[in-house]
């Protein structure tokens, strides 16, 4: 049931968002991942995790406007 709940609620949210709206998420959601991994101590983390982020701002066509 739960489960059932969940993709509802992902597919009207999808349905709501617009080209611009969706990049927009998703520069927020990236900027925040990429901020994370940046202050972090790790540095595999910005080997592994910077360069995927930088992939997906690609193939969904999300600059990195800051």
């Amino acid at each position: 049931m739960k489960e059932r709940l969940i993709a509802i609620a992902l597919e009207l949210f999808m349905k709501a968002l617009d080209e611009g709206a969706f990049r927009e998420f998703i520069d927020t959601l990236l900027d925040s991942l990429e901020d994370k991994v940046v202050k972090s101590d790790s540095k595999l983390d910005d080997k592994l995790v910077l360069p995927l982020c930088a992939f997906v701002r690609l193939i969904t066509g999300t600059p990195d406007n800051d």
